[in-house]
Order: structure tokens, then sequence, then C-alpha cells
């Protein structure tokens, strides 16, 4: 049975909103997704959106740390390990890849609203929003690259373009998922990205 706005109790009302929130604007883009709009999705009245969220920005800001944090605490107790052996320091490699596939994959939505707004109109306010969130992703990354020099599976150097090199793959993977030319997007995938980033692809 269809819910309406009285059968959706208070303590599941902010997650009903925050799925739909992110769904609509995934599908709408944050500027044109309206709060009216929001709360139809979630089966609540227009003013719920205020009491818990008090703004539309407000409302985004509650999607994106319910998104981001996970994945960047998830990438935060790679990054914990002790000192790596070189063995060990690939394995963190390809545990954090798949990490961000499969938290991407489990999240496509909010995936297709961050590449929208990062990809999208330069008017569409949420892709620094989104930016800012995204650098705590690319600190563990970089954290994860320094510690893979450490091991002495990355030469000695500026991380700035191996970090750039590993981004770009996993780019090219999340966009083929999101498109449907990729199905699946997980642990495997991580361990070719990996290899081809330590191992390259000449002769």
């Amino acid at each position: 049975m269809k819910k309406t706005a009285l059968q959706v109790s208070d303590a599941s009302a902010p997650r009903a909103i925050l799925v739909a929130a992110t769904r609509l604007f995934a599908s709408k883009g944050f500027e044109a997704a309206s709060v009216r709009e929001i709360a139809a999705e979630a089966h609540l009245a227009k003013p719920a959106i205020y009491y818990y969220f008090k703004s539309k920005k407000g409302l985004l800001e509650a999607v994106l740390d319910a998104a981001f944090e996970p994945l960047v605490e998830r990438l935060r107790a790679i990054n914990a390990r002790g000192e790596l052996a070189a063995a060990d320091a690939v394995r963190s490699m390809v545990d954090a890849v798949s990490t961000v596939f499969e938290y991407t994959a489990a999240n496509a939505d909010l995936a297709r609203f961050a590449y929208n707004c990062v990809y999208g109109p330069l008017k569409e306010g949420a892709a620094g929003m989104i930016m800012e969130d995204f650098s705590e992703v690319l600190e563990q990354l970089n954290l994860l690259m320094e510690r893979a020099v450490r091991a002495g599976v990355l030469r000695k150097g500026p991380i700035r373009e191996p970090v750039r090199a590993l981004r770009g793959i996993m780019d090219v993977y999340i966009s083929d998922h999101l498109l449907g030319l990729l199905d699946e997007l997980g642990g495997k995938d991580a361990k070719k990205v990996v290899k081809g980033l330590l191992e390259g692809y000449g002769v």
C-alpha cells in the first residue's frame, strides 16, 4: 500500500526525505528539483523538509554528508593500517579502489547527481559543495599513494600525477558503469585498475 504523509513515522521521515532528495537531485539536478517534489516523493508535507533540514541547501548538505562520510571512513580505515610492505601496499590500493567502486555501484543515484553537477552547467550551485566533500576522498587517495611510495611500489617523487592517473582510470570505470556499459563494478575491476596503473599498458 502506498504511504501517505500520515503513514511516514517521525523516525523514518528524515531518511525518506534524504532518499527522495537524492533520487530527484540525480534525475533533475539540484536547481530543478523543487522542495514540493521532494516532499511528495517522500510522502510528506512540504514543511517537513524545513523542519528537519531548515532549507533546500541544508537538505543538500545532509545528502552529501550522508553519502561521503561512510566512504571517507572506509578509506581512512585502509590508510590507518600500519606501514606496509610492497605486497600489502598493493593490496591496500586494490582495497581502496574496490571500496570506491562498490560504494558507487550501491549509490548510483548519488554518483549520477555528483557527475551531473561537476560536469554540468556552471550555474549548478551544488558543484562547489560536492567538490568540497570530494576533497576528503582526494586527501585519502593522496595518503594512499604516499604510503605506496614509502613501500617502494611507486617511485619517489611528486604524487600528483599518479593520483591523477588513478582518478582518471577510476572515472572511466565509474562512467561506463553509470552509462550501462559495465554491468558490475567491484573488486575485479579494482585489481585491473591497480595493475594497469603500476605496470602500464605498453609492450
